[in-house]
This record gives structure tokens, sequence and C-alpha cells, in this order.
């Protein structure tokens, strides 16, 4: 299991040591117990997933601030943390696969398919595989 694997491997990098990933990971697994504390349940790997992509969301937005505010020192550690975190997260989708996937869908929903439909059935099928706003683009460019 995914949380079981971010679990260990902080007790490794606090054995080894190394300030960097044993920081990154308190903060992934915090952020991993707050919602089991709140939804007061065990949490499977698929929202262990949505968990993941919520923090790197979160280092990719305070990334442009940093930029803006031309701090470098903030953007280079917040740009190892979003790359570590990354590594956690299963192989995103290329267009050309999602691109499929639309065309599927788009066939099974007839002749005048709707985008939020279309959109809510994408997603489901791809499943934290790939950014919505990425699907949603590519969505738009097909139906016009």
């Amino acid at each position: 299991m995914l949380k079981q694997q971010i679990y260990s491997d902080l007790i490794n990098a606090k054995k080894a040591r190394d300030q960097f990933k044993s920081v990154t990971l308190a903060f992934v697994m915090a952020s991993i117990k707050q919602v089991e504390v709140d939804t007061r349940k065990e949490l499977t790997d698929d929202e262990v997933v949505k968990i993941l992509q919520k923090e790197v969301k979160k280092r990719e937005e305070a990334l442009v601030f940093y930029r803006q505010g031309n701090r470098q020192d903030l953007i280079d550690k917040e740009s190892a943390e979003l790359e570590f975190i990354k590594t956690y997260l299963p192989k995103m989708m290329t267009e050309t696969e999602i691109g499929k996937i639309i065309d599927e869908v788009l066939k099974s929903a007839g002749d005048n398919p709707q985008f939020g439909q279309v959109m809510k059935t994408v997603m489901t099928k791809i499943a934290g595989k790939a950014e919505g706003k990425v699907v949603s683009e590519l969505l738009k460019q097909k139906l016009s």
C-alpha cells in the first residue's frame, strides 16, 4: 500500500538523517493522517494519490508566487519537494492515451454529447492519471 511505502521511506530518511526527505515525507504523512482523522477511516491507495496530487498542486501554486517574489531559495526548495512527491504518483498518461479514451467515450455518447457528461465519464476512467485541465482542453478540441 502506498501509505505504508511513504511511512517506511519516512522512517528510513530519519534513520539516514536525510533532513530534506524526512521533512517532506512528514508533511505528506501529516496530510494523510489529517484526512484519515476527518473521515474516520483507513485511506485506500486512490485516496492517498489524491492527497499527493493536492500536495503537488500546493507546491506548484507556491512556485508561482515565489517566482513573482524572485525568491530563488524558496523556488529551489519547493521545486525539489515537488519532484520528490511526484515520485510517489502513478505515471501520468500522455495526451495520445487521453485522446483515445476521449474518443471511446464520445463514440458511446451518441450524436450530441454533453461536455459535462463526457468529462465526468473520462475522468472516472482516467482516475488520477491525468490532470483535469489537460483532459478538459483535449475534450474541448475534440468537441469543436
